[in-house]
């Protein structure tokens, strides 16, 4: 269930406080671009850090940016997909 906070229109608005929960994605995996499984622990710090990234861009920050995608990205990317589909399968 989203965080949420009053609005002046009456309706509920999330907030930014915390990452959304999903009860109904029990068992859901994240796999970042160049492959990288999420887990519960390591999710956060991803989340953390783009945040931080945003904030950084939002005042004028010039930042590097992450580095090219690559082929082997791509590799690993399908490596950690064909895993997960298997494992889901399994359950």
């Amino acid at each position: 269930m989203l965080p949420t906070t009053g609005s002046p229109s009456g309706r509920a608005r999330a907030t930014s406080s915390s990452p959304p929960t999903f009860p109904w994605l029990t068992g859901a995996q994240a796999i970042h671009p160049t492959g990288r499984v999420f887990t519960a622990d390591s999710i956060g710090s991803a989340l953390a850090s783009r945040s931080i990234g945003e904030h950084l861009r939002s005042m004028g920050e010039i930042t590097g940016g992450p580095k090219p995608f690559v082929a082997a990205d791509r590799s690993r990317f399908l490596q950690a997909l064909d895993a997960a589909v298997v494992r889901a399968r399994k359950l």
